[in-house]
């Protein structure tokens, strides 16, 4: 790999981009599948608000190099701050006149979903940890707040129905997400045990973690079943798969590798963008 597409790469991966893209993909994938047309003012409120949101959590509580989980992000942060401060200023201004086409429940829907991310690790809630070091809570958090901007918003603007399609496609997101949060755990287990964090990871040991990845790929592949049979399209099923199976070849990667490199962890971001660019050929 050259040093000019590595360093493209790690741009990429460290500026957060990937929650941008993913974002965006779990949109389309979501209007797709549930039958609806892509409205453009949700699409880019999908988009822009995990990249805003990622941004700031990471610009806001970075540690230095020695103590940070992912050395190589810690330095790439310290040496760009305009250019990180610069996405976060652009991506908010964009957001604003996207956010002033909602109706106000939504906003109200968006405001629980943002206190749950500020709680997350950047304003805990008094007397408690941030809910990024409660071991449960962790993925629980982060599986709420992608589902209020993918799923929430939508059905709160009356662009999807509710419907039984809508609750299957949330079991497939939660299983996804909390599968792709207890890989990351996976990773950072020896760095958060030397810092005193405590993760599920800690608390059940890798063997028994990947027992809950599998777990959490059972409750992604079901729903994806329940999806097909709902929606009546088996063409569906290699789609839907992709995602289950993506999850599934990073745990056999980690496990495999204690130490996989960035590249890795860039496709582990953008996982759910599989079955949005396999729909339109199921």
């Amino acid at each position: 790999m050259t040093k000019a597409l590595r360093g493209l790469l790690e741009g990429l991966l460290y500026s957060e981009a990937p929650t941008a893209l993913m974002g965006l993909c779990m949109g389309v994938l979501a209007a797709r599948l549930l039958g609806q047309g892509l409205n453009p003012y949700l699409l880019g409120l999908q988009g822009l608000l995990p990249l805003l949101f990622y941004s700031l959590e990471r610009n806001l509580t970075w540690l230095p190099p020695e103590q940070s989980n992912f050395p190589a992000k810690s330095r790439w942060l310290r040496a760009n701050p305009r250019l990180n401060w610069g996405i976060i200023f652009i991506s908010g201004l964009a957001a604003l006149p996207l956010l002033a086409t909602l109706h106000w429940p939504s906003l109200l829907l968006l405001g629980a979903g943002g206190a749950v991310a500020l709680a997350y690790s950047l304003l805990p809630l008094p007397g408690l940890k941030p809910l990024k070091e409660i071991p449960l809570l962790k993925p629980l958090a982060i599986a709420f707040a992608w589902t209020i901007v993918t799923l929430g918003l939508p059905l709160q603007e009356g662009v999807f129905p509710a419907s039984a399609n809508v609750a299957a496609l949330a079991l497939f997101w939660w299983g996804g997400i909390g599968a792709n949060t207890l890989l990351f755990d996976l990773r950072d287990q020896t760095h958060d045990a030397a810092q005193g964090r405590v993760t599920l990871v800690i608390c059940f040991g890798p063997q028994r973690t990947l027992f809950l990845v599998c777990l959490a790929l059972a409750l992604q592949g079901g729903a994806a079943i329940w999806l097909v049979f709902l929606l009546g399209q088996t063409g569906l099923t290699a789609a839907l798969s992709s995602a289950c199976l993506w999850v599934l070849l990073q745990s056999l990667w980690l496990f495999r590798h204690p130490k996989p490199g960035f590249l890795f962890f860039l496709l582990a971001d953008i996982s759910f963008c599989l079955p949005a660019l396999l729909l339109p050929l199921a």
